[in-house]
């Protein structure tokens, strides 16, 4: 887009998006300028510790170089709707917004995940960097959704709590929390459990990465290093490991040999 136009992209995004929609809080500023600097969350990792020198500076622009509020994501969600609903002067044309809300490749539109049809479908998004996680919904039918913004690698719990109650508090349909049936482990299939398993190359871009399972204080626990933080574990039928807290769920599957 930069070389096609001959513009800056932080300066296209203002111009193209950002301006039009109205969320004057965002910007594509990599570094960030002095001025929101000193109004932005510092990052964290998941253990509460600070990123070194508050935040990452991206080179990737458009995958992780916007900065953004809550209220500016929401503007986002309804700048869509409108747009796929016809209102006049939307963002985008009426036959591009409902492309971007129909399923393209399960459960993905062209850039958010659906969920649901009629009064019960709704879109999302979310996003991270190293030290922030966040989170949108929309129910465009409805006209009730919400962004979530947490400053730490282990928010993603937290933001699950603050939707499901504002899911209930606002009754939005089909959107609450899994309910699940754990069942004990004995001794001997739980010692089997633990370890570590390489996590295929294909799904770390190339890092040499594990995930580790592990027995500690009478509990389960899972940790990717980099990619999922240390997070509790129960287990459900056939094989299956879940992390009530996230969602983050594990099949294990024995080999010809029990292993």
């Amino acid at each position: 887009m930069t070389d096609v136009t001959g513009e800056s992209f932080p300066a296209l995004m203002r111009r193209l998006v950002l301006d039009p929609i109205g969320m004057t809080e965002s910007a594509y500023e990599q570094p960030l300028s002095d001025a929101k600097a000193s109004r932005a969350a510092a990052g964290h990792r998941a253990d509460g510790t600070s990123i070194q020198g508050r935040r990452h500076t991206y080179p990737k622009m458009a995958a992780a170089g916007l900065w953004t509020t809550p209220t500016d994501l929401l503007k986002w969600a309804m700048a869509i709707t409108n747009a796929r609903v016809g209102i006049p002067d939307s963002i985008l044309s009426k036959q591009s917004a409902t492309e971007m809300l129909t399923v393209q490749k399960e459960p993905a539109g062209l850039a958010p995940m659906l969920h649901g049809a009629g009064r019960d479908f709704s879109f999302e998004h979310g996003g991270s960097n190293e030290g922030y996680i966040c989170q949108v919904i929309y129910f465009p039918e409805l006209g009730r959704g919400a962004a979530i913004m947490t400053n730490s690698d282990a928010g993603s719990g937290l933001q699950k709590e603050i939707l499901y109650a504002l899911a209930k508090e606002y009754d939005w349909p089909d959107y609450g929390p899994r309910e699940i049936q754990p069942i004990a482990l004995d001794s001997a299939t739980r010692n089997q459990l633990v370890g570590e398993y390489p996590v295929p190359a294909a799904l770390t871009g190339g890092k040499s990465v594990s995930q580790f399972i592990r027995y500690e204080a009478e509990a389960l626990s899972v940790e990717v290093a980099g990619f999922v933080p240390k997070t509790a574990l129960v287990a459900l039928a056939d094989g299956v490991l879940l992390a009530p807290e996230t969602g983050f769920e594990v099949r294990m599957i024995r080999d010809t040999g029990g292993q």
